[in-house]
Protein backbone atom coordinates (compact mmCIF):
# COMPACT_ATOMS: atom_id res chain seq x y z
CA UNK A 1 0.00 0.00 0.00
CA UNK A 2 3.06 2.41 0.67
CA UNK A 3 4.70 1.89 -2.73
CA UNK A 4 1.13 2.62 -4.70
CA UNK A 5 0.68 5.92 -2.44
CA UNK A 6 4.29 6.94 -2.94
CA UNK A 7 4.27 6.24 -6.92
CA UNK A 8 0.60 8.59 -7.04
CA UNK A 9 3.05 11.04 -5.19
CA UNK A 10 1.24 10.99 -2.12
CA UNK A 11 3.53 11.11 0.69
CA UNK A 12 1.53 9.76 4.15
CA UNK A 13 2.10 8.60 7.36
CA UNK A 14 0.26 7.22 10.24
CA UNK A 15 0.06 8.06 13.98
CA UNK A 16 -1.75 6.77 16.50
CA UNK A 17 -3.53 8.81 19.08
CA UNK A 18 -6.41 8.07 21.51
CA UNK A 19 -6.74 6.18 24.59
CA UNK A 20 -7.92 7.05 27.84
CA UNK A 21 -7.83 11.28 27.36
CA UNK A 22 -9.79 10.05 23.52
CA UNK A 23 -9.02 11.93 20.51
CA UNK A 24 -8.86 15.62 20.86
CA UNK A 25 -7.14 17.20 18.06
CA UNK A 26 -7.41 16.89 14.16
CA UNK A 27 -7.07 13.69 12.80
CA UNK A 28 -5.32 14.97 9.38
CA UNK A 29 -2.38 17.30 9.06
CA UNK A 30 0.38 18.22 7.71
CA UNK A 31 3.96 17.80 8.45
CA UNK A 32 7.45 18.50 6.55
CA UNK A 33 10.14 16.36 7.32
CA UNK A 34 13.42 16.62 5.30
CA UNK A 35 11.50 19.62 3.50
CA UNK A 36 9.54 17.02 1.95
CA UNK A 37 5.56 17.59 2.53
CA UNK A 38 3.70 14.60 4.13
CA UNK A 39 0.43 14.13 5.68
CA UNK A 40 0.60 12.63 8.95
CA UNK A 41 -3.00 10.25 8.92
CA UNK A 42 -3.87 10.12 13.10
CA UNK A 43 -5.20 6.47 13.75
CA UNK A 44 -7.89 7.18 16.67
CA UNK A 45 -8.38 4.09 19.40
CA UNK A 46 -9.35 3.29 22.44
CA UNK A 47 -7.67 2.93 25.57
CA UNK A 48 -8.16 -1.08 25.39
CA UNK A 49 -7.26 -1.23 21.83
CA UNK A 50 -3.75 0.81 21.39
CA UNK A 51 -2.18 -2.24 20.41
CA UNK A 52 -4.38 -3.63 17.11
CA UNK A 53 -2.46 -1.05 14.68
CA UNK A 54 0.99 -1.39 16.27
CA UNK A 55 2.16 -3.60 13.17
CA UNK A 56 0.20 -1.87 10.40
CA UNK A 57 1.50 1.39 11.37
CA UNK A 58 5.19 -0.18 12.23
CA UNK A 59 5.45 -1.68 8.55
CA UNK A 60 3.64 1.45 6.71
CA UNK A 61 5.70 4.11 8.20
CA UNK A 62 9.33 2.34 7.71
CA UNK A 63 8.49 1.18 4.12
CA UNK A 64 7.03 4.91 3.13
CA UNK A 65 10.28 6.30 5.09
CA UNK A 66 12.59 4.03 3.08
CA UNK A 67 11.08 5.54 0.14
CA UNK A 68 11.07 8.81 1.09
CA UNK A 69 14.56 8.60 1.99
CA UNK A 70 14.12 9.89 5.79
CA UNK A 71 14.56 7.95 8.65
CA UNK A 72 11.73 6.41 10.57
CA UNK A 73 11.18 7.95 14.24
CA UNK A 74 11.73 6.52 17.26
CA UNK A 75 11.23 7.45 20.89
CA UNK A 76 14.85 9.32 20.69
CA UNK A 77 13.66 11.12 17.82
CA UNK A 78 10.70 12.38 20.13
CA UNK A 79 13.02 13.67 22.26
CA UNK A 80 14.95 15.59 20.16
CA UNK A 81 11.99 17.02 18.55
CA UNK A 82 12.04 20.90 18.88
CA UNK A 83 15.18 20.68 21.16
CA UNK A 84 17.37 23.38 22.26
CA UNK A 85 20.28 22.13 23.53
CA UNK A 86 23.03 24.87 24.94
CA UNK A 87 26.51 25.68 26.58
CA UNK A 88 27.18 28.56 28.93
CA UNK A 89 30.52 29.64 30.36
CA UNK A 90 32.61 32.75 30.08
CA UNK A 91 34.63 32.22 27.32
CA UNK A 92 31.99 30.60 24.67
CA UNK A 93 28.25 29.95 24.10
CA UNK A 94 26.94 27.21 21.86
CA UNK A 95 23.32 27.02 20.94
CA UNK A 96 22.13 24.05 18.80
CA UNK A 97 18.35 23.91 17.57
CA UNK A 98 16.88 20.75 16.63
CA UNK A 99 13.26 21.47 14.75
CA UNK A 100 10.27 18.49 13.84
CA UNK A 101 10.64 19.06 10.34
CA UNK A 102 14.48 17.46 10.97
CA UNK A 103 16.62 20.79 10.10
CA UNK A 104 18.67 22.05 12.89
CA UNK A 105 20.86 25.14 13.44
CA UNK A 106 24.14 25.14 15.23
CA UNK A 107 25.79 28.24 16.89
CA UNK A 108 29.22 29.38 18.47
CA UNK A 109 30.06 32.21 20.09
CA UNK A 110 33.78 33.43 21.54
CA UNK A 111 33.81 36.58 24.02
CA UNK A 112 30.88 37.38 21.79
CA UNK A 113 31.52 37.03 18.74
CA UNK A 114 29.89 34.74 16.14
CA UNK A 115 33.13 31.98 15.36
CA UNK A 116 31.27 28.83 14.14
CA UNK A 117 27.62 27.95 12.33
CA UNK A 118 25.77 25.81 10.61
CA UNK A 119 22.33 24.31 9.25
CA UNK A 120 21.16 21.47 7.60
CA UNK A 121 19.85 17.94 8.16
CA UNK A 122 19.32 16.31 11.42
CA UNK A 123 18.52 12.53 11.93
CA UNK A 124 19.39 9.94 14.67
CA UNK A 125 20.14 6.42 14.80
CA UNK A 126 18.61 5.30 18.50
CA UNK A 127 20.66 7.33 20.86
CA UNK A 128 23.32 8.42 18.36
CA UNK A 129 22.65 12.05 16.81
CA UNK A 130 23.74 12.50 13.48
CA UNK A 131 24.30 16.17 11.61
CA UNK A 132 24.93 16.86 8.10
CA UNK A 133 24.80 20.54 7.09
CA UNK A 134 23.47 21.97 4.22
CA UNK A 135 24.44 25.68 3.02
CA UNK A 136 20.95 27.70 2.96
CA UNK A 137 20.51 29.09 -0.88
CA UNK A 138 20.09 32.68 -1.07
CA UNK A 139 21.74 33.62 2.50
CA UNK A 140 25.10 35.43 2.61
CA UNK A 141 27.45 33.45 5.59
CA UNK A 142 30.95 34.23 6.00
CA UNK A 143 32.90 31.51 4.90
CA UNK A 144 34.94 31.62 8.10
CA UNK A 145 32.42 31.07 10.27
CA UNK A 146 30.84 28.02 8.41
CA UNK A 147 31.03 25.12 10.07
CA UNK A 148 30.85 22.18 7.96
CA UNK A 149 29.13 18.78 9.56
CA UNK A 150 29.03 15.90 7.65
CA UNK A 151 27.72 12.76 9.38
CA UNK A 152 28.82 13.70 12.62
CA UNK A 153 27.74 12.26 15.65
CA UNK A 154 27.06 13.30 19.36
CA UNK A 155 25.83 10.90 21.78
CA UNK A 156 22.56 11.43 23.63
CA UNK A 157 22.55 10.81 27.27
CA UNK A 158 20.12 12.06 30.15
CA UNK A 159 18.92 15.49 28.99
CA UNK A 160 22.96 16.07 27.41
CA UNK A 161 24.44 16.06 23.76
CA UNK A 162 28.14 15.07 23.86
CA UNK A 163 29.75 15.65 20.71
CA UNK A 164 31.68 12.63 19.75
CA UNK A 165 34.23 14.77 17.69
CA UNK A 166 35.19 18.07 19.79
CA UNK A 167 35.23 17.13 23.71
CA UNK A 168 34.65 20.72 24.79
CA UNK A 169 30.86 20.85 22.53
CA UNK A 170 28.63 19.39 26.03
CA UNK A 171 25.15 20.73 25.52
CA UNK A 172 22.45 20.86 28.09
CA UNK A 173 18.70 20.76 27.00
CA UNK A 174 16.72 23.54 27.88
CA UNK A 175 13.23 24.69 27.96
CA UNK A 176 14.59 28.84 28.93
CA UNK A 177 17.45 30.00 27.45
CA UNK A 178 19.36 32.21 29.76
CA UNK A 179 21.14 34.40 26.93
CA UNK A 180 20.07 35.14 23.91
CA UNK A 181 21.65 34.95 20.41
CA UNK A 182 22.02 38.54 17.89
CA UNK A 183 21.52 37.27 14.74
CA UNK A 184 23.17 40.45 13.28
CA UNK A 185 26.19 38.50 12.31
CA UNK A 186 23.94 35.85 10.40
Amino acid sequence: MAVSLFSEGKNILFTQVGGYGGCTDKLIDSIKINNIKILNLKLCHTCTGSHRDDEFVTIFNNRMCSLLKIHPSDHFTYFLNDGTFQKTNTISNIKMTLNKDRSFKFWEYKKGILSNYSEGIWKNSGNILILNSQKALGKKRASNNWIHFKNTKWQIKKNQLFSKKNKYWKLKKTTNSSFTFSNKNL
